[in-house]
């Protein structure tokens, strides 16, 4: 399929409206984050503090965030002199859809630190 030309004020406002949803998406992630990496370390603080001889290992998984994906697309069209732009079938899927390579991975590693509601959402690209 060849690239279609589309009017890039309706674009911009698109990619505006999916940045602002993953950007949410990943603050709450970040605060699960916070709370889940405080209480895996109280907890091995707590078993240091009794004296059980103890190793220990962290691993509380960094949720990911892909805001400069968008503002680097957005970015690029506010630079355009243009009205419109050419858009493949790839930028139509990142842009419009909202469906980037990395979605699905960005999803999986921000949905155990999310409320419920969210990880609904989220399951959509798993």
């Amino acid at each position: 399929m060849r690239p279609v030309r589309v009017q890039i004020q309706p674009l911009l406002e698109t990619l505006n409206k999916n940045r602002t949803q993953h950007r949410a998406v990943f603050e709450e992630a970040l605060e699960g984050y916070r709370k889940e990496a405080i209480r895996v370390l109280d907890g091995h603080i707590a078993e240091l503090k009794s004296g059980k001889p103890k190793r220990v290992y962290v691993s509380v998984p960094y949720p990911e965030d892909h805001t400069a994906d968008y503002d680097a697309a957005i970015g690029l069209l506010n630079l355009s002199v243009d009205d419109f732009a050419e858009l493949d079938e790839a930028s139509y899927k990142c842009f419009v859809l909202d469906d980037w390579n990395w979605k699905r991975q960005w999803a999986a590693s921000n949905s155990g630190y999310v409320s419920a509601q969210t990880a609904k959402s989220l399951d959509e690209f798993n």
